[in-house]
């Protein structure tokens, strides 16, 4: 039943992200487009641009929050063991020590 609940908590966060998120945007990018013609008096193409370009970003913030902990989830349905040899393989330093 654990893993039931840990992949329904995955499947919320994809969905939120996903669809709430757009949804979201879509509505911030339309509001900012009508805030932006009106208070600054542009063209309405113009404050389309403005609109869609804080979305962008308002979206990559949702889609962060949205999947801030689900690779830790993640790692509780999924055995990644199985791939640290390549992953170390692929890491490997020649002195072992961290940075570049």
């Amino acid at each position: 039943m654990d893993a039931v609940r840990k992949r329904a908590r995955i499947t919320s966060r994809v969905l939120a992200a996903t669809v709430g998120a757009y949804a979201v945007t879509a509505g911030t990018a339309a509001l900012v487009a009508v805030a932006f013609a009106l208070a600054a008096r542009t063209s309405r193409s113009d404050a389309l641009i403005v609109g869609s370009v804080f979305s962008y970003l308002w979206l990559v913030l949702l889609m962060l929050w949205c999947f801030a902990d689900l690779l830790v989830t993640l790692s509780e349905v999924v055995d990644f063991e199985p791939f640290r040899y390549r992953l170390e393989k692929a890491l490997k330093r020649s002195d072992g020590a961290k940075g570049g």
